[in-house]
């Protein structure tokens, strides 16, 4: 991946593939994983990355298969077929992965909200926030923050802001920013 990042995909491509048919399960299936980015980040094909991550999918790999299907789901999203980016992402959740089922949580919210399902984006972020991953629940704080920001839901960020102290999340005090956003100066000017 390094090598396509210095501008030699082709010379990237080579050496995932060498590490695809190397004959290790592990290493073939972190490859093909690898080689679905480079494809679609550097190389634009995105029926051959489709292919490919297909492949690490059905390595059935612990680790990588799941994390096929992000990428997988990324693809989809990506190219417009919302429905089969949703399908790959609760297939992932499904895998029950702890890392990639955080992942996978994070991205579909992002896709339903982009999708106008503000109610199930909330929930997936929840679910993020409430796993307690490293990651992905002070990624899914944010990203609900926001969400409830833009909806104008106070109550919702300081429901919110309550579950992240109890969870223990690093980016809680961001609850306290967006209610100062939210709330209206006049209030404690006693105007209202």
């Amino acid at each position: 991946m390094l090598r396509g990042d210095l501008g030699d995909p082709e010379g990237a491509r080579a050496f995932f593939q060498q590490a695809i048919d190397s004959g290790d399960a592990d290493v073939a299936a972190e490859a093909m994983v690898g080689l679905g980015y480079l494809l679609v980040m550097f190389q634009g094909d995105p029926e051959e990355a489709q292919a490919v991550f297909q492949n690490a999918i059905d390595s059935r790999h612990p680790e990588w298969a799941p994390a096929g299907m992000v990428g997988l789901a990324k693809l989809l999203g990506k190219h417009g077929d919302a429905a089969g980016a949703r399908a790959a992402y609760e297939q992932v959740i499904g895998f029950g992965h702890a890392d990639w089922t955080g992942c996978a949580r994070f991205n579909l919210a992002g896709l339903l909200a982009e999708q106008g399902d503000a109610a199930g984006a909330r929930t997936a972020y929840m679910q993020v926030i409430e796993s307690r991953h490293a990651d992905w629940a002070p990624a899914a704080l944010v990203n609900l923050l926001n969400l409830l920001r833009n909806q104008g839901d106070i109550e919702g960020v300081r429901a919110a802001h309550r579950v992240a102290l109890d969870t223990g999340n690093p980016e809680a005090p961001y609850a306290l920013v967006v209610i100062g956003q939210l709330r209206d100066p006049r209030e404690d000017l006693g105007l209202l």
